[in-house]
């Protein structure tokens, strides 16, 4: 539905008072903890608000998000929970966990002129509109120069490949294609799922930049151009980036690097030795794409960026354990808190993505709270800037110097992210045994002993594109040799889109998910050891 955002201005003070308090006349006050853990109409409010158009969308670095992280930290108040982050330099408490982030703006005026020779005219393409980026350091790019197409743009002598081989690219912009080479052979780029490293943007980029490429453009995948009209919305959005302004130039180190829609490399391929169908027809058949200049064809790249500092923060609360040796390690229970905010004049208020999780976590730490039989202690994370790239997860492993704890004293975490959506009796399970078999045994056992859900281990394939293993918070605490939990009811017609709303959350599997949350945890936490790791990160 659409939202109006003249209302919000209203609205704003409201939700503040609401956020300061911990609870609302507005949304149904319920009992204290210690009256009713598991309560289907505490779940119901605490997300009915969290998912309200009082927080636009709980965007990182935006009131929203201020105002949602009020709520939160009132919430572990009065549930008895301590905050566990330091307040700035001070050696200080606090429930909030801040840290920097960049607001970047790609100004309208920003375009590519394509120039073709042959016509001898000039076709000018909008960013957004079909070309973008939509991963970090996008930066102010001002170039111009001819194109070269490099096929994929990998060079891998592991596999007696390179698509530069005798192809000039020094101060060209390159063209290539998203992904690898396709192959019956599975020791050809390991068979016909693109898998390898070689696939990854960043290492398209790199090589580019190696080779003196002034820009490099990527053809998105077949997914990304069927959804290219969808998230051009999201293309010309501001969003929030963990870098700073001054590490968001275009250096020796790093090209501006977008991908592009197919009417952009059509355009620039009219005129090329190979057609861009002809090209397409060799992927099908899985023959090896030519690398050839673009003789006819040059461009001018004027993309202007405006950069604002903000700032974010993970809520972080702790659960003491009462075991004099084991309330020093910690069992983590996470989620992200933040949404998309605002698009196109609607608001998406992420209720399943992932307020969802979000009140799972807080219902998890109101019951472990109230029961005091937790050995271990139990850190609780609402993360930040997820929807950002993992940015809240990743200042909490690897930027915060002063955290009061070490990462080496978390003995494992359990991710919610998108818990309340389809059937209340199956679940997907990521991740579980990709450092401890034991963890999925533990997982496994309570779920039996509770009779709550059908796991459903679909995405754990290694060769599964969605790759969804590395896309949520937990991914960022796994790098560090911490056993993990995602659990995830996957993805439904309204993900990213104003249309994830309260009435559509299925607060059975709330309820259940809470359940197992909460034994789960307890089992780990009073185990007698730690859990056993079967593989490390290097």
């Amino acid at each position: 539905m659409t939202r109006h955002i003249l209302k919000l201005r209203r609205l704003f003070v409201i939700g503040f008072s609401i956020a300061l308090s911990g609870c609302t006349p507005i949304f149904r006050p319920y009992e204290t903890v210690a009256e009713k853990p598991f309560d289907l109409s505490r779940l119901m409010s605490d997300l009915r608000f969290l998912s309200s158009d009082l927080l636009e969308g709980r965007e990182a670095g935006t009131r929203g998000e201020k105002i949602a992280s009020l709520y939160l930290a009132g919430q572990l108040q009065r549930a008895g929970i301590q905050p566990f982050a330091y307040d700035g330099d001070s050696d200080s408490l606090t429930y909030f966990q801040k840290f920097e982030a960049t607001k970047v703006t790609v100004l309208g005026s920003s375009v590519v002129a394509i120039y073709d020779s042959a016509a001898r005219s000039e076709k000018i393409y909008t960013y957004g509109d079909y070309f973008a980026n939509f991963h970090n350091f996008l930066f102010e790019c001002h170039t111009a120069g001819q194109f070269v197409f490099a096929g994929y743009g990998i060079t891998a002598p592991e596999f007696g490949y390179d698509d530069y081989k005798n192809l000039d690219v020094n101060d060209k912009i390159v063209l290539v294609f998203d992904g690898e080479p396709e192959s019956d052979d599975e020791k050809f780029f390991y068979g016909p799922i693109p898998s390898s490293y070689h696939s990854a943007l960043f290492y398209k980029r790199h090589r580019a930049r190696e080779l003196g490429a002034k820009a490099l453009f990527v053809l998105g995948n077949e997914t990304i151009q069927e959804k290219w009209s969808e998230l051009v919305g999201y293309f010309k959005a501001s969003r929030i980036e963990f870098s700073t302004p001054d590490l968001m130039a275009a250096d020796s180190t790093r090209i501006p690097f977008y991908y592009a829609s197919e009417l952009f490399f059509r355009t620039i391929l009219k005129n090329s030795p190979v057609s861009y169908d002809s090209l397409r027809q060799l992927i099908v058949l899985k023959k090896n794409l030519p690398a050839f200049t673009v003789e006819q064809s040059s461009a001018r790249i004027n993309v202007m960026v405006d950069y604002t500092r903000t700032e974010a923060q993970n809520v972080v609360g702790v659960i003491a354990g009462n075991d004099p040796v084991l309330k020093n390690e910690y069992v983590a229970l996470g989620s992200h808190y933040d949404h998309l905010g605002v698009s196109g004049g609607e608001i998406h208020n992420g209720a399943d993505d992932d307020a969802s999780g979000t009140v799972t976590v807080l219902e998890i730490a109101r019951a472990i709270a109230r029961s005091k039989t937790n050995k271990r202690s139990v850190l609780v994370v609402f993360h930040s800037g997820e929807e950002k790239g993992l940015l809240g997860s990743e200042y909490m492993t690897d930027e915060d110097t002063r955290r009061p704890f070490e990462l080496s004293q978390i003995v494992c975490q359990l991710n919610f992210d998108m818990v309340g959506r389809e059937s209340a009796d199956s679940i997907y399970v990521i991740g579980s045994d990709k450092l401890s078999s034991e963890l999925k045994k533990l997982n496994e056992e309570t779920n039996k002993e509770l009779g709550l859900f059908t796991f459903d281990y679909f995405f754990d394939d290694p060769f599964d594109p969605n790759r969804y293993y590395y896309r949520s918070d937990h991914y960022n605490y796994a790098r560090w040799n911490i056993p993990i939990v995602f659990f995830f009811d996957g993805m439904t017609e309204d993900y990213h889109k104003p249309g994830d709303d309260f009435e559509k959350i299925n607060f059975k599997k709330i309820e259940k998910i809470s359940k197992l949350g909460f034994h789960l945890t307890l089992k780990v936490a009073n185990l007698n050891h730690r859990l056993r790791l079967d593989y490390a990160n290097e």
